[in-house]
């Protein structure tokens, strides 16, 4: 399992290896005062089929929806776009990537990085950029 916290609030998603996720809004009082601490409230959960998933990286929010970056892996990695928000999780889009055992850095959703340090950027393969090592 993998978990990603949102850098701008407190989103969390989880990442199970089966490709399942689910997004929660944490909703904590930071403060003193009544009632609970936390009351926690799930945004959305869906699957991806990106073979074995390993990694998910949580954006900021926009509009009540929370955007997902999925990392896993068949013969090559395999990186998905998803949406969770109001109850649903929507499949946006899905990249066949060169190689094999990359990553992605938390918070940043269109960046990725093979395992020889190459760095590419893009949300889709007609826009998928590579910067030099």
């Amino acid at each position: 399992m993998h978990a990603s916290f949102s850098s701008t609030n407190d989103t969390v998603a989880f990442l199970w290896e089966s490709g399942l996720v689910q997004v929660w809004a944490l909703q904590t009082r930071l403060g003193p005062g009544p009632g609970k601490i936390m009351n926690p409230t799930k945004v959305g959960e869906g699957s991806v089929s990106a073979g074995v998933a390993r990694r998910v990286s949580v954006s900021a929010i926009v509009d009540e929806k929370v955007t997902l970056a999925i990392l896993g892996s068949r013969e090559n990695d395999v990186l998905t776009y998803a949406e969770a928000g109001s109850g649903n999780f929507d499949v946006k889009n899905e990249v066949n990537l060169s190689g094999g055992g990359g990553i992605i850095p938390d918070a940043a959703v269109d960046v990725w990085q093979d395992s020889l340090g190459q760095v590419f950027q893009g949300t889709s393969p007609s826009v998928l950029v590579s910067y030099p090592c």
